[in-house]
């Protein structure tokens, strides 16, 4: 599998944390910001540091042409998000993620093409795991996993399509369990899916098991 070029643009808290986690994983990724402190912070976990003046139109072409991803997280202001996401096909850019400053913000970068999943606010998402919390003591946001298991989130196998989940028999070939279905329509979730369920190309199945046994399934779809 090929290795993931990742962007960062914005090394606040949220992205210096953020390369910290994305070090520990299998991708290439070059830190920026027009801060050259903080770019200089985080030279070290990271394959490549740049200090990056969005106004500089020369240089932003030349760093982020063929990203594979680029995950902006500036949380000053919004408009580093709406400038870069504008830049996506011109720049040959696989996928932007972008942080969003409230509904005015996310309805632009929805305008401009970015996929309401590749919108996040970090803020929010404390808020509502805090009264999630609160309020419903019992519910969990995580499970005690190993260090070498962990629950993917991925499109099924073209062959899987038209297939029921007994005749797969997902857990007999790759000892993983399948756990929840997202329905190509991507607001339908089908947890703990009957045996007679029929996939479909669309489909993501959440997936729970050892990181080998999961790549296998992986190299099904990105080989």
């Amino acid at each position: 599998m090929t290795k993931k070029r990742i962007g960062v643009f914005g090394l606040g808290q949220f992205g210096t944390s953020l390369i910290t986690f994305l070090k520990s994983h299998d991708a290439e990724i070059k830190a920026m910001d027009r801060d050259e402190d903080k770019v200089a912070a985080v030279v070290d976990d990271c394959h490549d540091a740049v200090a990056l003046d969005l106004k500089d139109q020369k240089k932003v072409n030349a760093e982020l042409k063929n990203l594979d991803i680029l995950i902006i997280t500036v949380g000053e202001s919004p408009l580093p998000a709406i400038l870069l996401s504008a830049l996506k096909d011109e720049l040959n850019i696989g996928r932007i993620i972008c942080r969003a400053h409230g509904s005015t913000t996310e309805k632009i970068l929805l305008k401009i093409g970015i996929e309401k999943t590749d919108i996040f606010s970090p803020e929010t998402e404390a808020a509502k795991d805090m009264a999630r919390k609160l309020t419903t003591p019992y519910s969990v946001d995580n499970l005690p996993l190993s260090t070498d298991e962990e629950i993917w989130n991925v499109q099924i196998p073209k062959d899987w399509d038209g297939h029921s989940i007994k005749d797969l028999e997902i857990r007999k070939k790759y000892a993983v369990n399948l756990i929840c279905i997202q329905r190509k329509d991507m607001t339908t979730y089908d947890f703990a899916p009957t045996p007679d369920l029929v996939l479909q190309t669309g489909d993501k199945v959440h997936l729970l098991g050892k990181k080998d046994r999961l790549g296998e399934i992986l190299k099904q779809i990105d080989p």
